[in-house]
């Protein structure tokens, strides 16, 4: 990298202002050595531009907070500043729905305190469960099995189980719990997902009465998901991740 460095440098020196030269590497590095080279050129606004958009889609491409905050403190209020709001507010959600952690949710409301509705309810709803969790909720392995969704004795096996034993250490009731699963694909990307809680006194569809009843302190029970194998995503990998979605203790 040094070396193709100085040698691009050397290119530009030797050049002079050979902004086509520059615009045919199309990086951060040849946009750079033509500034240093041709501070008050008449490309050198352009120039400027189009490396503001190169450090921004480092930071999009680059998957790090660290890259999103040098590229901040770089362009503070650039040419590009709504689109750069934009990417990193994305980058914020996903990167929160990827671990699932309090920390990240908080990051992302501290940062936007007003993102578009749906994603200020879902990180709200999602801050509280996932700060509450990781005190409280004690998630097992997930398993995986096959089943006849129509529960008939011998029908075919055309669906997936999710299951997962869930532990309640708090000390007051728990009324609701509510979990986000989250489907994977091979390089561990979101590919798709569904909510289902393992404690609600309204449980959807047709479920025992003593899924309804408050989880007591040391309680386990025991999630599980059916979904047909024909709605699975296509990229499934057949991992998936839950993440804390709602939460609801007695008073």
């Amino acid at each position: 990298m040094r070396t193709s460095t100085l040698f691009l440098a050397f290119l530009l020196a030797a050049c002079g202002d050979n902004y086509a030269a520059v615009q045919k590497a199309d990086t951060i590095e040849a946009y750079e050595a033509y500034l240093a080279e041709n501070p008050d050129a008449g490309r050198s606004v352009e120039a400027a531009w189009r490396l503001e958009e190169l450090y921004l889609q480092k930071a999009t491409d680059g998957d790090s907070e660290e890259l999103w905050a040098n590229y901040f403190e770089r362009y503070p209020a650039g040419n590009v500043a709504e689109e750069a709001r934009k990417r990193h507010q994305n980058w914020l959600v996903n990167n929160a729905l990827r671990s699932g952690a309090s920390k990240d949710w908080k990051a992302l409301l501290e940062a936007y305190p007003s993102p578009p509705k749906t994603v200020k309810s879902l990180a709200k709803s999602a801050l509280e469960a996932s700060t509450f969790a990781e005190q409280y909720i004690q998630v097992g392995d997930i398993t995986q099995g096959e089943v006849n969704m129509a529960e008939e004795e011998n029908g075919p096996m055309d669906g997936v189980t999710f299951t997962a034993p869930i532990t309640y250490t708090g000390e007051t009731p728990l009324e609701a719990f509510w979990f986000r699963i989250q489907y994977l694909d091979e390089q561990g990307h979101i590919v798709g997902h569904n909510k289902w809680p393992v404690v609600a006194p309204r449980f959807p569809g047709s479920m025992p009465e003593e899924a309804k009843l408050p989880m007591a302190q040391g309680e386990t029970r025991t999630w599980e998901w059916w979904i047909g194998k024909e709605e699975l995503p296509k990229d499934f990998s057949g991992n998936v991740r839950l993440m804390a979605l709602a939460v609801s203790v007695a008073e």
